[in-house]
């Protein structure tokens, strides 16, 4: 548990994983994720904004795509924007921290809320 009061588990995704903003950046297949063409700087980590694909995904060649290797999240777990609590394990709340630009590809997206 950490010092706000719930534990962090592993970088995965829920339902189609939208709101995924975790940290990988390789396809199931093991090609590393390049720039996508949209994103104004070199942001290269697994997105679904659009919900294309049914999970995370990435472009691994100019306009060639693939899913990521971001495993789905278990059963009863929350995603808290890019993190995953434990069930039951959030106990209060706290100011919200945003995200450094490098991490995400919408500045407005924040740790917790």
């Amino acid at each position: 548990m950490n010092s706000l009061g719930f534990t962090l588990s592993q970088d995965c995704f829920v339902d189609k994983g939208v709101d995924y903003t975790g940290l990988h950046k390789q396809t199931k297949s093991g090609r590393p994720c390049i720039k996508w063409p949209s994103a104004p700087d070199d942001f290269t980590y697994c997105r679904n904004r659009d919900e294309e694909m049914n999970q995370p995904y990435c472009f691994f060649a100019e306009g060639e795509k693939e899913a990521c290797a971001v495993p789905k999240c278990a059963a009863g777990a929350e995603a808290l924007h890019g993190w995953v609590a434990d069930p039951g394990t959030v106990t209060h709340e706290e100011p919200c921290t945003p995200k450094p630009t490098a991490l995400s590809d919408k500045s407005s997206q924040y740790f917790l809320r």
